[in-house]
């Protein structure tokens, strides 16, 4: 039996990366996926990188169940009316783009919000536009947490250690070896998904490492990466 049966997600940023690997996750587990992104194959957002969310929602199903490919301005009208309980993964999105504030999540008897960052606001990262942008997740996952204390909307941050992105090319083997599979931050969401007191952690933003220790989930290869921490 599939542990997300019934249930209804939407990941944004979904044609490649920490998205693309969410999405698969989810659709494996059993959840009907509506699925967004910049990069359609009709416009790529990246050249050098063309996978696109259709692409990914074909994935999807292949993984499980059913990949929606919708494009950003209609998506809400798509999974409007739709059964089950509703997950919302925001991996990547451009600004004001956060249906966590619209009724559609509140309504739905349970929705859980997962933002993606890369930070715990231990460390500058090096440059003042990522930052800001990524401790800006941090305390936004605090900020609606706070806004909705008396529903049954949970709103977690997850923070991931080094991927292997597509990005990341060129690196030894060693360093490969080192990195985490997108699938790792994709089952740290589905656990999170799947546990009735999710609740509990709401407004809280954890390293995909203490997840994976917490819900007993490993990545592709059987290990369980430490979690990422850049030190002070």
């Amino acid at each position: 039996m599939v542990r997300l049966d019934g249930k209804v997600a939407l990941v944004t940023g979904a044609s490649r990366g920490a998205g693309r690997g969410i999405a698969a996750v989810l659709g494996a587990e059993g959840a009907t996926v509506y699925l967004t992104a910049r990069s359609t194959r009709q416009h790529p957002a990246v050249a050098e990188f063309p996978h696109a969310v259709e692409d990914t929602a074909k994935e999807v199903t292949a993984a499980g169940d059913r990949g929606i490919a919708v494009v950003r301005s209609a998506v809400l009208g798509a999974i409007h009316g739709s059964l089950g309980r509703h997950v919302y993964c925001r991996s990547a999105v451009p600004h004001g783009y956060l249906p966590v504030r619209f009724p559609l999540l509140r309504e739905s008897g349970y929705a859980l919000a997962v933002l993606t960052t890369f930070t715990r606001g231990r460390r500058y990262l090096g440059n003042v536009f990522y930052d800001v942008a990524k401790n800006a997740v941090c305390r936004l996952v605090t900020a609606l947490a706070e806004e909705t204390p008396e529903t049954d909307l949970a709103v977690v941050g997850v923070s991931p250690g080094w991927m292997a992105v597509e990005r990341m090319t060129g690196l030894s083997q060693r360093q490969q070896a080192e990195m985490e599979s997108v699938t790792y931050i994709g089952r740290a969401v589905a656990a999170l998904a799947c546990d009735p007191a999710v609740s509990l952690r709401s407004g809280q933003t954890l390293a995909v490492g203490d997840l994976a220790r917490i819900y007993g989930f490993t990545d592709i290869d059987g290990r369980q990466p430490t979690p990422y921490v850049i030190e002070p």
